[in-house]
Protein backbone atom coordinates (compact mmCIF):
# COMPACT_ATOMS: atom_id res chain seq x y z
CA UNK A 1 0.00 0.00 0.00
CA UNK A 2 1.62 3.58 -1.30
CA UNK A 3 0.24 6.99 0.07
CA UNK A 4 1.96 10.08 -2.07
CA UNK A 5 2.55 13.45 -0.22
CA UNK A 6 -0.53 15.01 -1.92
CA UNK A 7 -2.85 12.28 -0.77
CA UNK A 8 -1.23 12.44 3.08
CA UNK A 9 -1.42 16.68 3.17
CA UNK A 10 -5.41 16.29 1.41
CA UNK A 11 -6.50 13.87 4.31
CA UNK A 12 -4.90 16.83 6.64
CA UNK A 13 -5.97 20.05 5.01
CA UNK A 14 -9.38 18.42 3.71
CA UNK A 15 -10.54 17.49 7.73
CA UNK A 16 -8.84 20.62 9.16
CA UNK A 17 -10.48 23.39 6.52
CA UNK A 18 -14.35 21.68 6.85
CA UNK A 19 -13.88 23.24 10.16
CA UNK A 20 -14.73 26.90 10.70
CA UNK A 21 -14.26 28.60 14.49
CA UNK A 22 -14.25 32.23 15.08
CA UNK A 23 -10.93 31.71 17.26
CA UNK A 24 -8.68 30.92 14.39
CA UNK A 25 -5.36 31.33 16.13
CA UNK A 26 -6.54 28.69 18.25
CA UNK A 27 -7.11 26.25 15.03
CA UNK A 28 -4.05 26.94 13.53
CA UNK A 29 -2.41 25.72 16.65
CA UNK A 30 -3.74 22.53 16.32
CA UNK A 31 -3.11 22.59 12.45
CA UNK A 32 0.57 22.92 12.78
CA UNK A 33 0.83 20.20 15.98
CA UNK A 34 -1.29 17.96 13.28
CA UNK A 35 1.53 18.68 10.85
CA UNK A 36 4.46 18.41 13.07
CA UNK A 37 3.07 15.16 14.43
CA UNK A 38 3.50 13.17 11.61
CA UNK A 39 6.82 14.85 10.58
CA UNK A 40 7.65 13.43 13.55
CA UNK A 41 6.54 10.05 13.17
CA UNK A 42 7.89 10.50 9.48
CA UNK A 43 11.52 12.19 10.01
CA UNK A 44 11.99 12.57 6.33
CA UNK A 45 15.02 14.67 4.64
CA UNK A 46 12.72 15.98 1.50
CA UNK A 47 8.93 14.83 0.17
CA UNK A 48 10.81 12.90 -2.61
CA UNK A 49 12.04 10.15 -0.17
CA UNK A 50 8.03 9.88 1.42
CA UNK A 51 6.81 7.02 -0.46
CA UNK A 52 9.97 5.16 0.03
CA UNK A 53 9.97 5.85 3.67
CA UNK A 54 6.57 4.80 4.50
CA UNK A 55 7.06 1.56 2.50
CA UNK A 56 9.42 0.19 5.36
CA UNK A 57 7.64 2.03 8.97
CA UNK A 58 4.79 0.58 10.41
CA UNK A 59 1.42 2.55 9.52
CA UNK A 60 0.06 2.21 13.10
CA UNK A 61 2.12 4.69 14.14
CA UNK A 62 1.56 7.09 11.16
CA UNK A 63 -2.23 6.72 12.14
CA UNK A 64 -1.66 7.44 15.72
CA UNK A 65 0.22 10.37 15.04
CA UNK A 66 -3.30 11.27 12.98
CA UNK A 67 -5.73 10.17 15.65
CA UNK A 68 -3.87 12.43 17.90
CA UNK A 69 -4.07 15.37 15.79
CA UNK A 70 -7.50 15.17 15.25
CA UNK A 71 -8.91 14.35 18.80
CA UNK A 72 -6.52 17.51 19.64
CA UNK A 73 -9.16 19.47 17.11
CA UNK A 74 -11.98 17.68 18.11
CA UNK A 75 -11.56 18.25 21.44
CA UNK A 76 -11.56 21.68 20.59
CA UNK A 77 -14.89 22.18 18.17
CA UNK A 78 -16.94 20.14 21.07
CA UNK A 79 -15.26 22.30 24.06
CA UNK A 80 -16.35 25.31 22.15
CA UNK A 81 -19.70 25.14 21.09
CA UNK A 82 -20.90 21.77 22.80
CA UNK A 83 -25.06 22.56 22.50
CA UNK A 84 -24.91 23.05 18.21
CA UNK A 85 -25.89 20.49 16.49
CA UNK A 86 -24.04 17.90 18.60
CA UNK A 87 -25.60 15.32 20.58
CA UNK A 88 -26.30 15.82 24.17
CA UNK A 89 -23.05 14.46 26.12
CA UNK A 90 -19.98 14.59 24.31
CA UNK A 91 -16.33 13.21 24.84
CA UNK A 92 -13.30 14.71 25.56
CA UNK A 93 -9.57 14.01 23.68
CA UNK A 94 -8.30 13.10 27.43
CA UNK A 95 -11.51 10.36 27.71
CA UNK A 96 -10.85 9.13 24.01
CA UNK A 97 -7.04 8.66 24.67
CA UNK A 98 -8.00 6.43 28.18
CA UNK A 99 -10.19 4.52 25.88
CA UNK A 100 -7.03 4.19 23.71
CA UNK A 101 -4.93 3.29 26.22
CA UNK A 102 -7.21 0.25 28.01
CA UNK A 103 -7.31 -1.48 24.43
CA UNK A 104 -11.10 -0.34 23.31
CA UNK A 105 -12.04 -0.30 19.70
CA UNK A 106 -15.18 -1.42 18.18
CA UNK A 107 -18.09 -2.43 19.45
CA UNK A 108 -16.62 -2.61 22.99
CA UNK A 109 -15.58 1.16 22.67
CA UNK A 110 -18.77 2.08 20.96
CA UNK A 111 -20.74 0.02 24.75
CA UNK A 112 -18.17 1.87 27.02
CA UNK A 113 -19.05 5.26 25.11
CA UNK A 114 -22.96 4.78 25.53
CA UNK A 115 -22.73 3.59 28.68
CA UNK A 116 -20.88 6.57 30.18
CA UNK A 117 -22.59 9.06 27.69
CA UNK A 118 -25.72 7.67 29.14
CA UNK A 119 -24.88 7.83 33.09
CA UNK A 120 -24.20 11.23 32.69
CA UNK A 121 -27.25 12.28 30.44
CA UNK A 122 -29.30 11.04 33.38
CA UNK A 123 -27.78 13.28 35.64
CA UNK A 124 -28.21 16.34 33.82
CA UNK A 125 -31.27 18.01 34.35
CA UNK A 126 -30.17 17.74 38.33
CA UNK A 127 -27.44 19.64 37.82
CA UNK A 128 -29.27 22.12 35.81
CA UNK A 129 -27.08 21.41 32.69
CA UNK A 130 -28.31 21.05 29.13
CA UNK A 131 -24.80 19.38 27.40
CA UNK A 132 -22.02 17.94 28.80
CA UNK A 133 -18.41 16.99 27.81
CA UNK A 134 -16.93 14.03 29.32
CA UNK A 135 -13.64 14.16 30.95
CA UNK A 136 -12.70 11.04 33.20
CA UNK A 137 -13.77 8.31 32.49
CA UNK A 138 -15.73 6.44 35.56
CA UNK A 139 -13.26 5.61 38.34
CA UNK A 140 -13.13 6.01 41.84
CA UNK A 141 -9.06 5.08 42.64
CA UNK A 142 -6.82 8.07 42.40
CA UNK A 143 -9.59 10.63 44.11
CA UNK A 144 -10.55 12.08 46.69
CA UNK A 145 -13.96 11.46 45.86
CA UNK A 146 -14.41 7.65 47.02
CA UNK A 147 -18.16 7.25 45.11
CA UNK A 148 -17.87 5.69 41.63
CA UNK A 149 -17.93 8.92 39.26
CA UNK A 150 -17.66 10.46 35.80
CA UNK A 151 -15.49 13.62 35.81
CA UNK A 152 -17.73 16.04 33.30
CA UNK A 153 -17.57 19.74 32.23
CA UNK A 154 -21.61 21.05 31.96
CA UNK A 155 -22.96 23.92 30.48
CA UNK A 156 -26.51 25.20 30.42
CA UNK A 157 -29.17 25.70 27.76
CA UNK A 158 -27.11 29.50 27.21
CA UNK A 159 -24.00 27.07 26.46
CA UNK A 160 -22.29 28.87 29.64
CA UNK A 161 -19.86 26.40 31.83
CA UNK A 162 -21.48 25.87 35.21
CA UNK A 163 -19.24 25.96 38.14
CA UNK A 164 -18.98 23.46 40.90
CA UNK A 165 -18.73 23.96 44.51
CA UNK A 166 -16.26 21.06 46.64
CA UNK A 167 -14.31 21.49 49.63
CA UNK A 168 -13.79 23.31 53.07
CA UNK A 169 -13.76 25.75 52.52
CA UNK A 170 -15.82 25.54 49.67
CA UNK A 171 -13.99 26.40 46.10
CA UNK A 172 -15.23 26.87 43.03
CA UNK A 173 -14.08 25.05 39.43
CA UNK A 174 -15.38 23.49 36.04
CA UNK A 175 -15.58 19.91 36.56
CA UNK A 176 -18.70 18.15 37.98
CA UNK A 177 -18.16 14.78 39.54
CA UNK A 178 -21.29 12.23 38.33
CA UNK A 179 -21.66 9.32 40.35
CA UNK A 180 -22.42 6.13 39.27
CA UNK A 181 -25.37 5.01 41.08
CA UNK A 182 -24.26 2.23 43.31
CA UNK A 183 -26.73 -0.27 42.13
CA UNK A 184 -25.82 0.53 38.49
CA UNK A 185 -24.37 -1.97 36.38
CA UNK A 186 -21.32 -0.82 34.63
CA UNK A 187 -20.55 -1.98 31.51
CA UNK A 188 -18.99 -5.03 30.83
CA UNK A 189 -16.24 -4.54 28.26
CA UNK A 190 -15.25 -1.18 30.27
CA UNK A 191 -15.06 -3.13 33.64
CA UNK A 192 -13.20 -5.94 31.69
CA UNK A 193 -10.60 -3.78 30.32
CA UNK A 194 -9.93 -1.68 33.14
CA UNK A 195 -9.36 -4.99 35.11
CA UNK A 196 -6.92 -6.29 32.25
CA UNK A 197 -4.33 -3.65 32.65
CA UNK A 198 -4.13 -4.27 36.50
CA UNK A 199 -6.56 -1.48 37.47
CA UNK A 200 -9.86 -0.67 39.53
CA UNK A 201 -12.52 1.06 39.45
Amino acid sequence: MRFSTIAIASVIIGAISGAALPVASSLYELEVRAFDNVDDILELRSFEDIEDDLELRDFDDIEEAFERSFDDIDDFLEAREPAKEKPKVLMSGGAKKHMDNLGLHGKDRQKASKWHRGVVKKALASKGADTAQIKHLAHSQGSVDPRLHITAKLWNKDNKVIKSSYGTPPKKGDLHHIVVPPKAHVNTAYKAAVAKAGKKL
